[in-house]
């Protein structure tokens, strides 16, 4: 095969990748042609060098030397990997230098897992876990569970948590496939004032599929669409009103399912129940809307802080901070203190980043902090890094999950967050009323994704 516009010598002074790259480059006595592509528009024809694949390959190294080999001519046709993908995957086997970006990503990825290329693969993943935003979220998730990569999915449910209500809006929720659904709701970490929100969001979502597949949107075939995801709404953690209101008129449920929910209402026994009614982890915001964009939050070392009163117990497992007016780093301690100044839990100097949105980041705590009824406990929080979002127009007195809060401005707060602005927008805890009476045996165990994070923040 002719190659025009080779330099003379090209090999002199070159390392090996260097003139791997320049025979690539320039078609250099290759010896196999790709026919790649996942539409006929797409297609692209790719010649390489078996060697070099070979060396790099083992799916390679079958498809040329192997038991594949005999199957396979000097044209091969690649018809599930798409051809841009397929290219930056042969600058990583000829010179190790893909170009990961938002738009070919995903398709790398697979292309890294078909031909056994594990630092490609962990390239994607670590461009995937830096790159997280509300629309990419949920497609990533649902990548990470299809190929099983449980570190990616825990970082996806992660980032998820503080922002779900905002994630069930997306184009991106209603498009997710079913296992990736089943997983975000086993997840306890979903930042909702009340299950009626999960139930809804889910509900969109047997529409929205019901909708891509010409089925019409009936009771049946929603629930259809749901298949064992509906085990993991978590039914016998709504208020009984709640439940009547939004789900007993409907026949989503079976009648002896809504008969088992409400006998679980009202006596705390779930012996019979397949529902799960481990309570989620719930949070409490502090400040409906923002600071104006004109101003911002100083973070130097000063502490922040607010007194709280809950007429019931419960576990608080960290609070949410307002992150970096643009990308920026903060390192933050988090502490809660009793009234007599005893220290209940307290993290260590925990380092994040942000990337200049508002939404509140949460910090939690090494170990659950109990408080108890009707005491009064003090929330402080120490950051160091540029200035920060923060919140205005508090209020003093909320009610979150069927628990009253009263909010105080503390003494030991120096930088100036009080009742009506500054930082710790919310407050992140697990109701205590449903756990102490009831053993959690009593109840279906389909939840899998327990406390771990309070025990260990990330």
């Amino acid at each position: 095969m002719a190659v025009q516009n080779r330099e003379v010598d090209w090999q002199v002074n070159r390392s090996v990748l260097e003139c791997n790259r320049y025979m690539w480059e320039k078609k250099i006595a290759t010896d196999v042609e790709f026919e790649v592509g996942t539409t006929a528009e797409q297609i692209k024809n790719i010649r390489a060098h078996k060697y070099v694949l070979m060396s790099r390959s083992p799916v390679f190294e079958a498809m040329f030397n192997g038991g594949l080999s005999k199957n396979t001519g000097d044209l091969v046709q690649i018809t599930d990997v798409d051809s841009d993908a397929f290219n930056e995957t042969l600058k990583y086997i000829y010179f190790e230098k893909a170009e990961i970006n938002s738009q070919n990503v995903l398709a790398t990825l697979y292309a890294s897992k078909k031909y056994v290329l594990p630092l490609l693969t962990a390239q994607c993943k670590d461009f995937l876990a830096k790159n997280l935003h509300l629309e990419s979220v949920c497609s990533i998730l649902d990548q990470s569970i299809f190929y099983d990569e449980q570190e990616l999915t825990q970082k996806c449910l992660h980032y998820m948590a503080p922002v779900i209500k905002e994630v069930f809006a997306t184009e991106g929720f209603l498009k997710m496939s079913q296992p990736a659904l089943k997983a975000l709701m086993q997840d306890d970490y979903l930042f909702c004032e009340s299950e009626v929100i999960v139930y809804d969001a889910c509900l969109r979502w047997a529409e929205a599929q019901c909708n891509a597949k010409r089925q019409e949107c009936t009771e049946g075939n929603i629930r259809a669409m749901l298949d064992d995801v509906i085990y993991h709404i978590r039914f016998p953690i709504m208020q009984d009103v709640e439940f009547a209101r939004v789900v007993g008129k409907s026949n989503i449920l079976s009648a002896s399912e809504k008969s088992d929910i409400y006998y679980y209402l009202l006596t705390q026994d779930g012996s019979s129940m397949k529902f799960g009614c481990t309570p989620r982890v719930s949070i409490c915001a502090r400040f409906p809307v923002l600071g104006t964009a004109q101003q911002w939050w100083s973070c130097n070392g000063p502490t922040d802080a607010f007194s709280f009163q809950g007429d019931k117990d419960l576990d608080v497992i960290g609070v949410t901070v307002y992150g970096g007016k643009e990308k920026a780093q903060h390192t933050v301690c988090v502490e809660i203190r009793d009234s007599s100044e005893r220290v209940l839990s307290k993290s260590g100097a925990v380092t994040f980043e942000s990337d200049g949105s508002p939404s509140p980041i949460p910090i939690y705590l090494p170990t659950p902090a109990q408080v108890r009824a009707n005491q009064t406990y003090t929330v402080m929080v120490t950051m160091r890094g540029p200035l920060t979002h923060y919140g205005s127009g508090g209020q003093e007195v909320l009610s979150c999950a069927g628990i009253n809060l009263k909010f105080f401005t503390s003494s030991k707060s120096t930088n100036g967050t009080n009742t009506k602005s500054g930082q710790i927008p919310q407050l992140v805890f697990i109701p205590r009323q449903h756990s102490p009476a009831v053993s959690r045996d009593s109840c279906s165990s389909r939840e899998s994704t327990k406390v771990e994070r309070a025990i260990n923040p990330k």
